[in-house]
């Protein structure tokens, strides 16, 4: 049933994972311009406005899957075997971003570096994915427990 506990922690997490596509993840400044870095690339603002500069194709694909297994496993309540397996996938899939994230200086094009290494500051939008982790693993154990109160009710028929 979707108005299980599970449900709603998992909609929390995916509600977070949304967020997460529009929010800065860091910022650093080169070249007499803010850089932001978001899921799904990178953007710059100078005077005139916010413009798109490259795209993040590792951030945005885990976030898409992210976002596909969070909402399918919402809809899986009644294979709770299959959803417990979802979210133990997901969690993975959190700590991927969240490792992706920490190593976005890496994926910074040279042309925007020229030779430099700018020093990056991460915004709130960085610590979304621990988040949802905790949503997620929130949701696991909640199934857990369903999956336990039924097999007992089984056993007493």
């Amino acid at each position: 049933m979707l108005q299980r506990i599970q449900s709603v922690y998992l909609a929390i997490s995916l509600l977070i994972g949304i967020v997460f596509a529009f929010l800065a993840i860091a910022e650093f400044d080169a070249n007499d311009s803010i850089y932001l870095i978001k899921a799904t690339g990178i953007f710059y603002e100078d005077a005139s406005g916010v413009f798109f500069e490259s795209p993040n194709e590792s951030l945005s694909v885990v976030l898409i899957f992210h976002l596909l297994l969070t909402g399918s496993s919402i809809f899986q309540y009644k294979n709770r075997k299959m959803q417990m397996k979802l979210c133990a996938l997901n969690i993975l899939l959190l700590f991927t971003l969240t490792a992706l994230i920490f190593f976005v200086d890496f994926s910074v094009p040279e042309s925007i570096k020229q030779g430099t290494t700018p020093a990056i500051n991460y915004l709130f939008g960085s610590l979304l994915p621990i988040v949802s982790v905790v949503f997620q693993f929130m949701a696991m154990r909640s199934i857990q427990k369903d999956e336990k109160l039924i097999k007992s009710t089984e056993r007493i028929r």
